[in-house]
């Protein structure tokens, strides 16, 4: 970063990030923020600024651009609590399912392998997205159904937390802003 005054006597400060990645997408995360405060004989001006360049695909990953990166994992967890650990410890979570795009995104997946595939314990309604398999569910059944499922058609559908399922794991580019 270089700061100093022109002949003219405009301030100019010039930033320059370069970054390289493997095959990193070519839509990068730029959030700017100007203030201004008056002072007495003067102005200040501070712009903050943030450039978040997403990082390399994580192994086995597919990433989807502007969505996400998105494994399936067809060999079951033995529970919710196995999938939740598997997921975090490839550096990611149990994919949340926050939008139409990304419920397509898994439907994608999920056309190329035969079974469910397990989300989040993220309540389904604070998501982002609610559409469920069809007007029966959630039911709960058995009053044992505490873990949400995606079905092939894209649609949610509730399941009990302690059946082996195949399960989508998800590493974000939701990367929170400094």
């Amino acid at each position: 970063m270089s700061t100093g005054s022109n002949t003219t006597g405009h301030w100019i400060s010039k930033a320059i990030v370069k970054k390289t990645s493997n095959k990193s997408p070519n839509k990068l995360h730029v959030k700017v923020k100007q203030s201004f405060r008056n002072l007495t004989d003067a102005q200040t001006v501070q712009l903050d600024g943030i450039v978040i360049v997403p990082p390399p695909r994580p192994a086995d990953y597919e990433l989807f651009p502007g969505v996400g990166y998105y494994k399936f994992h067809i060999k079951n967890a033995n529970n919710f609590d196995d999938a939740l650990a598997k997921c975090a410890n490839e550096g990611g979570h149990l994919a949340i399912i926050n939008s139409d795009t990304e419920a397509l995104v898994l439907q994608e997946i999920f056309a190329r392998y035969p079974k469910n595939g397990m989300v989040d314990s993220e309540p389904l309604n604070s998501t982002g997205f609610v559409k469920w398999v069809d007007p029966t569910q959630p039911d709960n059944y058995n009053n044992i159904e505490d873990c949400g499922a995606v079905h092939r058609n894209g649609g949610l559908n509730d399941i009990g937390c302690f059946g082996e399922f195949p399960f989508f794991c998800e590493y974000d580019l939701s990367w929170g802003y400094i």
